[in-house]
């Protein structure tokens, strides 16, 4: 029973009436006027919140509006500039469940659940009795109390999510007030996140304010009763959910970004001019019933000349996409098709792939940044069977110069270079042999924003020239307006298609028609 409910009845009790319920009950923490900055970056600026004891409050908001950095002061990671964060009531704490949720999973829930904490000790070792004592009361919680031996890999996500929210319950000798959930749902199928959503509710009727950071706005509007908007580090609305839609809030998340973002040209949504708005113009290449692990049945086309994004939240499919298109990797069952090719294969040359995991899939980390580039098209500089080594660095010198790779050194180690100017060598990479589709997953992850808006004016010029570029991101709001069409891709399948213009608002209504229901 929450603790709001034992006091209404306490009331009752002392009082003889009936008491309804405490629509604003005692704040658990407070944050006032906070600025954070990062040299000339304000990542947070004069930004206000309350949470409240028993009650689930959303904070939404684009890529890079602040989310993260509000949480890392909250966590005590970074330190505010300005303003206060104060924590309130008796014997206060605060617990994290971040997306990466800390968990090893060849050990069990019991080993997980000790992690991060002094265990009980017995003699020097730990007293894996107590401990097992402790664990199955937080488990018991949410129902989940027979997983205590199962290793985690074993678990489904939403079971392993709910492992850490009882882990995080359980920090501060039990008595963690404050519940800070970030984007606990992103990787989550549909049952699952009813699942889960229901835990967070019942920490709420405990009488633990719940902070629930998520892109998911229906699921915001189905369990949060307050939302607070940031943008640009600004909160931009604070207040009630009731008689929201995923529509309304959108618009508010969509609004000052789609007046305010500058796209290439100067414009304020997608271009569209000459041959990048002919909806006639050649399909150089079309998918056909894909599907794969979570991809079901998806048909479209890309055409000469135009940046198409697809986009899509994790877990939607959309990670699968760029890998089939590109040829890097079969799809189960449908066809990708190549219109140059004359069986429809992929030719690898003739469609460039640059993957969101750069350092894992696409950095040669021994080699040059020179070497790291030319690595595709090697072939135009051999001569009599080796390498013309001088031709090779003038043109990559050219490629890198067309990219703005800073400082233009060829010869630098690729790790030498920050993250946004090896993602450019990336591009350059793919550029200098001119391929006919270049398919880039998350293309403006982990780059500065100046960095972003180089590389996509880049990619946008390189299919003015008639060639094509696909964009694939869960994270819209960095590529819409360089866009001609965006496909939006949830459950695995295509939702929903937008031609330009395009704007920030309709995207996000785009990606969250489906809806979740909560008993």
């Amino acid at each position: 029973m929450g603790r709001r409910r034992r006091l209404q009845e306490h009331l009752q009790d002392h009082l003889g009436r009936q008491v309804t319920d405490i629509a604003h009950p005692r704040p658990a923490l407070k944050l006032t006027n906070v600025t954070k900055r990062f040299g000339a970056n304000t990542a947070l600026n004069g930004a206000s919140l309350t949470l409240y004891a028993g009650q689930i409050h959303a904070l939404v908001g684009m890529n890079g509006s602040g989310k993260s950095t509000m949480v890392k002061l909250l966590s005590g990671f970074h330190t505010a500039d300005e303003g206060t964060i104060e924590l309130l009531g008796a014997n206060p704490g605060v617990g994290f469940v971040h997306q990466d949720l800390a968990l090893i999973d060849n050990m069990t829930v019991l080993e997980n659940m000790t992690l991060g904490r002094k265990p009980n000790m017995k003699r020097g070792v730990i007293d894996w009795r107590q401990e097992s004592t402790r664990a199955e009361g937080l488990l018991r919680r949410f129902g989940i109390q027979h997983l205590l031996y199962s290793p985690v890999g074993e678990i489904t996500k939403a079971e392993a999510t709910i492992v850490a929210i009882a882990r995080a319950l359980g920090e501060h000798d039990g008595n963690t007030t404050v519940l800070v959930l970030d984007e606990p749902t992103s990787t989550l199928p549909a049952a699952q996140t009813e699942q889960l959503l229901k835990v967070m509710q019942a920490c709420a009727e405990d009488g633990i304010a719940v902070l629930f950071i998520s892109h998911r706005l229906q699921e915001v509007l189905s369990i949060a009763p307050d939302v607070t908007v940031l943008y640009n580090g600004k909160v931009v609305y604070s207040g009630s959910t009731t008689g929201m839609d995923v529509a309304s809030l959108a618009a508010r998340i969509g609004s000052v970004s789609a007046s305010s973002e500058i796209g290439p040209a100067g414009t304020q949504s997608a271009p569209a001019h000459g041959i990048l708005a002919d909806a006639d113009a050649k399909v150089i290449l079309s998918a056909e019933s894909v599907s794969g692990l979570i991809l079901t049945d998806c048909w479209f086309n890309v055409r000469r000349g135009e940046v198409l994004g697809i986009i899509g939240m994790l877990g939607s499919g959309v990670e699968e996409i760029g890998r089939y298109i590109s040829g890097r990797s079969a799809p189960l069952s449908g066809t990708v098709r190549l219109a140059s090719s004359p069986t429809g294969r992929i030719d690898l040359q003739k469609v460039g792939y640059v993957p969101s995991d750069r350092a894992r899939n696409a950095v040669l980390s021994g080699l040059s940044a020179r070497e790291n580039a030319s690595i595709t098209g090697l072939k135009r500089f051999l001569r009599t069977g080796a390498i013309n080594v001088r031709a090779e660095r003038e043109a990559m010198k050219a490629s890198f110069e067309a990219m703005t790779v800073y400082p233009p050194d060829t010869e630098a180690p690729m790790l030498s270079f920050s993250g946004g100017n090896q993602q450019k060598i990336l591009f350059a990479r793919w550029l200098h042999t001119e391929p006919e589709v270049l398919v880039a997953e998350e293309p403006t992850q982990g780059v500065d924003v100046h960095a972003k808006a180089q590389i996509l004016e880049n990619l946008h010029e390189y299919a003015r020239s008639g060639r094509s570029v696909v964009l694939i991101t869960g994270e819209p709001e960095e590529i819409y307006a360089y866009c001609d069409r965006i496909i939006v891709v949830d459950g695995g399948r295509i939702i929903s298609e937008l031609g330009a213009p395009i704007t920030g608002a309709e995207i996000l209504k785009a990606m969250h028609e489906r809806e979740v229901h909560v008993d």
